[in-house]
């Protein structure tokens, strides 16, 4: 997949490299849920059928990022870092991702110059594939409906899709992020089509698991939203190793009331059950962890040895959920 990062569209972009035309679509994609995955499959298809290139148009930082930069609410937090959003369009098949860089001069930019400069001129857009809802342009003027009338106008096909439900829930990033908040990770999954994921790097830490029996990966730098406090099953898979087995694992996910006290950091660390400490190596790989299912809330434990208890039977709720 071609990958172009833009600043100046109309400098950054090649009219020539998309002469032969486009099907495209265009939005953030933020956790590729199933309904942006029937949008990028629809655009594949479209894009077979009319020997044009399937182009996705998505933005970086994230519009909201950019206007609520001091923001703290739920809908800044994201689902996916940049390379993971990347990866997932990937993977359902796109020629070709723009990633336009979303300031100040672009945020002006209006719904019309918008079609016939970028969409129209510079992607010779021959279909153009929307969510019902989706909007574009200075003031968001840019609707389906709008498009569609342009489109008309100019031979462009428009395929406005009607918003997706999954179990009578609204399948959207919004709806993904609030189940995350609370820790429903199984209806996450359930919007999404694959169990929510975060990605970090292992690092060092006190080692106080190690020192009860059960040492912890323990991770950094993680860009995403990070589900609810609490324990859950999952896996965890070594990034750049393809043939890395996942393994099984606890994760927890909080301020580790029982042996920290007053702690201010969020811990997010993983326990694989099943692999020996002797024959696991992690420390400054990048991982993937998922997550399957919800255990329980954190607790604080009168003392180690409930803790521990309560670890080993955590372990083994979640060996039966492999």
């Amino acid at each position: 997949m071609k990958t172009i990062y833009c600043n100046d569209f109309l400098k950054d972009l090649k009219e020539e490299d998309f002469s032969q035309g486009t099907s495209l679509t265009m939005g953030n994609f933020d956790g590729c849920h199933l309904a942006h995955k029937e949008i990028l499959l629809k655009t594949k298809q479209l894009a077979l059928a009319s020997k044009s290139i399937s182009v996705v148009l998505t933005f970086f930082p994230h519009p909201r990022d950019f206007f609520f930069t001091k923001s703290s609410s739920l809908e800044q937090k994201r689902l996916f870092s940049l390379k993971q959003k990347l990866e997932a369009i990937q993977a359902c098949g796109i020629d070709c991702v723009i990633v336009q860089s979303f300031q100040e001069e672009f945020s002006h930019l209006s719904h019309e110059d918008f079609y016939t400069l970028l969409l129209k001129k510079k992607l010779h857009a021959k279909n153009i594939v929307i969510g019902n809802n989706f909007c574009f342009g200075r003031d968001r003027l840019g609707t389906s409906t709008w498009l569609a009338e342009e489109g008309l106008k100019d031979s462009v096909a428009i395929h406005p899709l009607p918003l997706m439900e999954k179990d009578g829930t609204p399948v959207n990033s919004t709806q993904v992020r609030t189940c995350l908040s609370v820790g429903e990770v199984e209806k996450a999954k359930r919007l999404l089509g694959n169990p929510f994921y975060l990605d970090g790097v292992i690092v060092e830490g006190n080692q106080m698991g190690r020192k009860f029996g059960f040492p912890t990966a323990n991770f950094s730098q993680i860009e995403q939203i990070i589900p609810a406090r609490g324990v859950y099953s999952g896996f965890l898979r070594v990034l750049k190793e393809s043939e890395e087995e996942e393994k099984a694992v606890v994760i927890n996910i909080g301020f580790r009331p029982t042996v920290v006290q007053d702690a201010k950091q969020l811990i997010v660390e993983a326990h694989c059950f099943d692999i020996k400490e002797s024959e696991l190596s992690l420390y400054g790989k990048k991982c993937r962890l998922f997550f399957h299912h919800r255990l329980r809330s954190e607790e604080k434990f009168a003392n180690l040895d409930e803790l521990k208890k309560q670890i080993y039977a955590d372990i083994q709720q979640a060996r039966s959920l492999k």
